[in-house]
C-alpha cells in the first residue's frame, strides 16, 4: 500500500507491488489479477482490521452500539470506531477518489464505497429510532441521509487532510453537529463531548487496533503480504505503513 501512498494509483505498476510484497509478479496476477484488486482489497483489510470474512455491522464493537440503550452513548460509541476506521482508512480513499476522475475502475470504487456507507449509516438511523433519540419530525431516510453527508470520506480528508484537524477534533465536532441535527433535545446531555472517553475506545484492544505477533513475511497470508499487518494503520502524509467501507464489499 505505501506504493499507492506514495507514487498514487496510475503511477504504480503491478510489478512493483510484487517486488515489495517479496513475491512473483505471477503470484500477484494469480491472487488478485489486477492492481484495482490489490487496493479494494487493502481497503477491505484496513476498515475491517483484519483478514477475517466478517462485515464491519457483524463486529463484537457494533453489538455494544446496539446494546446500548441511550441514543447519545451509542452515538458516541460509533463514532468512535468511525474515527479509527477513517484514520486506517482514509489515506488510501484519497487514492481512490484522486483516481476516480480518470480512471473507470477507481470510480467504480468510489461509488461502491458510497453504497456501503449509506447501507451502514440506514442501519445506524434505524437504531438511533428504535431508542427513541430521533428528533420528532425526522424520518429514518432523512436520520441516513445526514449521517451520510457528514461522515463521510470527502469531509473527513477536507478537515483533516486539507485543514489539518486531528481525527479526535472531527470525531468530536461530528458527535455534536450530529447530536444536534440528530437527536431529541429533551433527552440531550449538557455536555456530549463528555458522553464517552472517546479517545481510549478508539485505542482499546479490539479486532481493529490490535497488533498481531511478529510473523515472518513469507508465512502472511497473500493479501495481508500486500497491505501489511492488520493491525498498522497508514498514515496520510508520510506514508509509512505502521497500520464501514462500512461493509465489506
Amino acid at each position: 500500500m505505501e506504493l499507492f501512498l506514495r507514487q498514487g494509483y496510475a503511477a504504480t505498476r503491478l510489478d512493483e507491488i510484487a517486488e515489495q510484497a517479496g513475491v512473483a509478479v505471477q503470484t500477484v496476477y494469480f491472487h488478485f489479477g489486477n492492481k484495482r484488486t490489490v487496493l479494494k482489497e487493502g481497503v477491505d483489510i484496513l476498515a475491517a482490521g483484519d483478514d477475517e470474512p466478517v462485515a464491519v455491522l457483524d463486529r463484537p464493537w457494533m453489538d455494544q452500539v446496539r446494546d446500548e440503550p441511550d441514543p447519545h452513548q451509542a452515538l458516541a460509541l460509533w463514532m468512535a470506531h468511525c474515527r479509527a476506521l477513517f484514520t486506517r482508512v482514509g489515506p488510501l480513499m484519497r487514492i481512490v477518489r484522486d483516481a476516480a476522475g480518470a480512471d473507470p475502475d477507481m470510480a467504480e470504487q468510489w461509488e461502491v464505497n458510497k453504497r456501503q456507507r449509506l447501507t451502514a449509516y440506514r442501519v445506524i438511523a434505524e437504531l438511533l429510532a428504535a431508542k427513541q433519540g430521533l428528533r420528532g419530525g425526522l424520518s429514518v431516510d432523512e436520520a441516513a441521509d445526514i449521517l451520510f453527508a457528514l461522515v463521510s470520506f470527502e469531509v473527513y480528508l477536507a478537515l483533516t487532510a486539507d485543514r489539518g484537524w486531528t481525527p479526535e477534533r472531527w470525531e468530536h465536532w461530528t458527535i455534536g453537529t450530529l447530536t444536534a441535527d440528530l437527536l431529541r433535545w429533551d433527552t440531550r446531555p449538557a455536555d456530549t463531548a463528555a458522553l464517552i472517553d472517546t479517545t481510549n475506545l478508539a485505542s482499546a484492544p479490539g479486532p481493529s487496533t490490535c497488533r498481531p505477533a511478529v510473523v515472518g513475511r513469507q508465512r502472511l497470508p497473500m493479501r495481508q503480504q500486500l497491505v501489511g499487518r492488520h493491525g498498522d494503520r497508514l498514515e496520510g502524509g508520510d506514508v509509512a505503513l505502521d497500520h464501514d467501507p462500512a461493509t465489506r464489499g
